[in-house]
């Protein structure tokens, strides 16, 4: 379990032009909120008003990022039935991986041998739709996105914003 850890910065200071447009002052104490892949930066009191301007942000960025997703793969022609029905991954003991040289936490990839045998590897690949939450299956496939493209974006871990020159919800990215 991480243990979380505070600590006060007294003398940050935000570059002005990255507060214009934010509702964020200068003198406005800040609060660092960190994620996998995100610091968010927000005021360390809010008040309700705030707090709907957040959300509301938050939405419209969720929103870009989710049609960027989207828009990464074609439409979803049903190429596969039921493609965004996870399989269940392949599971070896951890003993017999580490007899094969396979780190435990790797993806592994089955396939038929030659002699009616499975014959089990380490995946070329670190990330596959395994790793989406299936409620964000789910609403990428209501959505439209085909979901065996996506599963073939993220085993080629492919770019798909730049934010040199993408911008989200009409926001220009500083």
């Amino acid at each position: 379990m991480k243990k979380e850890q505070t600590q006060t910065i007294s003398c940050f200071m935000v570059p002005e032009h990255l507060l214009e447009g934010s509702g964020l002052e200068q003198e406005d104490a800040l609060y660092f909120h960190v994620t996998d892949g995100c610091v968010l930066a927000t005021k360390s009191q809010m008040t309700a008003m705030d707090t709907v301007t957040l959300v509301e942000s938050l939405s419209r960025i969720t929103v870009g990022l989710l049609t960027r997703l989207v828009n990464a793969t074609d439409p979803c022609d049903q190429c596969f039935p039921n493609c965004w029905e996870r399989d269940e991954p392949v599971t070896i003991p951890s003993r017999v991986l580490m007899e094969a040289g396979i780190p435990s936490d790797a993806k592994l990839d089955a396939k038929v041998s030659d002699n009616d045998g499975i014959l089990v590897s380490q995946a070329p690949y670190r990330y596959d739709l395994h790793d989406v939450s299936e409620d964000l299956q789910l609403i990428l496939a209501e959505s439209g996105a085909c979901l065996m493209q996506l599963d073939e974006l993220l085993a080629g871990e492919a770019m798909i914003i730049d934010f040199d020159v993408d911008d989200l919800c009409g926001e220009r990215a500083t």
